[in-house]
């Protein structure tokens, strides 16, 4: 259940983070560090010991979206990227979990127009990331 950790420490680093301050960003990067590290190891141990409940499932999924919005308002407000985008990846966050609490056997039932929809969507994201950037 370190997926739970997760949130909290995602609240933690938007707190945090101040992209004037080197020690923020310093402090901030450990913290990202450390979420992800406990993403790693919840993941492991959840396929090791068979422990996926419908429970861990949502709450591993919740843990993914406070960190992963996180990182967008992160980059927003360092202005690697645009309000416009950081509101579609932020969408999309919300959308998946959306989908996730409809239906809990979504990744396992997932088709390939699904799985065709989602990457287009992923890589539209990207070209306007890339877009932005240049």
């Amino acid at each position: 259940m370190l997926s739970v950790s997760r949130i909290p420490g995602s609240l933690a680093l938007l707190i945090l983070f101040d992209p004037r301050v080197p020690a923020s960003i310093w402090i901030s990067c450990l913290l990202t560090a450390a979420i992800i590290t406990t993403d790693f190891l919840d993941g492991n141990f959840a396929r090791k010991y068979a422990l996926e409940s419908k429970l861990g499932y949502l709450l591993d999924g919740l843990g993914d979206r406070a960190f992963h919005v996180t990182i967008y308002l992160i980059l927003l407000i360092s202005g690697v990227i645009s309000l416009v985008l950081a509101w579609a990846l932020i969408f999309r966050e919300v959308s998946q979990y959306a989908v996730r609490l409809a239906d809990v056997d979504w990744h396992k039932t997932q088709s390939k127009l699904d799985r065709a929809v989602t990457r287009s969507y992923a890589t539209a994201v990207q070209v306007i990331f890339a877009c932005e950037t240049l």
